[in-house]
């Protein structure tokens, strides 16, 4: 099977998070789970028609994916009730682009997969300052793979893939 590639939107990221193409030309997301798959030759030929829209190979791109939770997505539901349920501690006011950020026992991090577990209890202690407190299952389920810009390597992701890529001047 021959390579294939997302591509990026020429709209500009969410934070630190690129922002692609999605499938059936939905709109443009940061989902890895959401996105649009270009072959080689579909991916030069978009790249020809919007030097902005970088095409990124797939299988190196998900290699670096990092689980981010949108802001956005969160209800009350995701609240704890007994003490020992396995909760997640929120940072209040710290966002990249949507994403929250998430406690750890050595600062933070955006990284669900990062994020300490701890109990409700645990939690109570740690949950100051309006930091709030989420069900390790809930927010489980709202996690996303996603992928950083500052991650994008040119010649691994383009042109070491196949794609034909001048860098534009500025």
């Amino acid at each position: 099977m021959s390579e294939l590639f997302y591509l990026t939107s020429r709209h500009g990221d969410c934070g630190n998070n690129v922002m692609f193409h999605n499938k059936n030309g939905a709109g443009y997301g940061t989902n890895l789970n959401n996105l649009q798959l270009f072959t080689l030759e579909e991916a030069q030929r978009e790249l020809r028609h919007d030097i902005k829209s970088l095409p990124l190979l797939k299988s190196e791109v998900d290699k670096l994916a990092v689980d981010h939770v949108d802001m956005q997505l969160l209800m009350d539901c995701g609240r704890p009730e007994n003490m020992n349920d396995k909760c997640v501690v929120q940072i209040n006011g710290r966002y990249d682009g949507n994403d929250i950020t998430f406690a750890t026992f050595a600062g933070e991090t955006y990284d669900f997969k990062e994020a300490e577990v701890v109990s409700y209890q645990y939690a109570l202690g740690v949950a100051s300052g309006g930091n709030a407190i989420w069900l390790h299952s809930y927010i489980q389920t709202l996690a996303r793979p996603t992928f950083q810009r500052e991650n994008i390597n040119t010649r691994k992701m383009i042109t070491g893939a196949g794609i034909v890529y001048k860098k534009p001047r500025k």
